[in-house]
């Protein structure tokens, strides 16, 4: 199985999911605590090219570059051989 985390907040749109004000849903592929800071996240459809999701047995840890005072809505999506599984959308606030 693999998995990549969609994520965003409600600042920026419809839907909740877009990290940018650019209506496309953002994705997290990194199991590091560090990321880059001139390319920290990938979008979606437009970059789906240039990220690979994280192999992962039954369960990943996928970190997200979350900003500061915001509440954060983040949603799973896990691809096995057989289907695609799209997982609830949960919210926290960032310290």
């Amino acid at each position: 199985m693999v998995a990549y985390l969609r994520f965003g907040y409600a600042e920026n749109g419809f839907g909740f999911l877009n990290c940018t004000s650019r209506q496309e849903s953002c994705v997290s592929v990194s199991t590091s605590t560090t990321f880059s800071a001139t390319d920290p996240f990938r979008l979606e459809t437009s970059e789906s090219a240039s990220y690979t999701p994280i192999a992962c047995s039954s369960q990943c840890m996928i970190q997200v570059p979350a900003i500061s005072g915001r509440v954060l809505y983040s949603q799973p999506v896990y691809n096995t051989l057989a289907a695609i599984t799209i997982g609830p959308v949960s919210a926290v606030a960032v310290p």
